[in-house]
């Protein structure tokens, strides 16, 4: 009996050291150092500079792209049953078209889709 209770206090005490070794360890392992390198800031104020400047970048290309969205003028594309082209036209404007082969195109013809800036149609299928 008293060597059961000898071998209790012993698998005790080891538990409990294991437990305070693995809570120091992880503490530590979480720490973060009080001091930080010059070469380690230097690294960090260069990615800084980087990031900023492609994010600038973008922006930019942004920008850029949204202005030749408005430029570009409306086109219409006109196919047959067969799926292929049999009339395309850049229009001014797609409410006020001028061209009669186009319109008569269109008004015999089912709208598909409109997709950036272009309207697709297709005759009798």
């Amino acid at each position: 009996m008293k060597k059961s209770k000898n071998i209790t206090g012993k698998l005790k005490l080891i538990t409990g050291i294991a437990m305070g070794a693995l809570i120091m360890v992880s503490s530590l392992a979480n720490a973060e150092p009080n001091h930080k390198t010059k070469k380690d800031e230097a690294t960090e104020a260069k990615v800084a500079a980087l990031e900023a400047e492609v994010l600038e970048q973008l922006e930019k290309e942004e920008d850029v792209l949204a202005e030749f969205d408005h430029l570009s003028l409306p086109m219409v594309k006109v196919f047959d049953a067969n799926n292929e082209l049999i009339y395309e036209a850049v229009v001014d404007d797609i409410e006020m078209i001028q061209d009669k082969k186009l319109l008569s195109f269109i008004h015999r013809s089912d709208l598909l889709m409109n997709f950036e800036n272009i309207s697709y149609y297709q005759l009798g299928y």
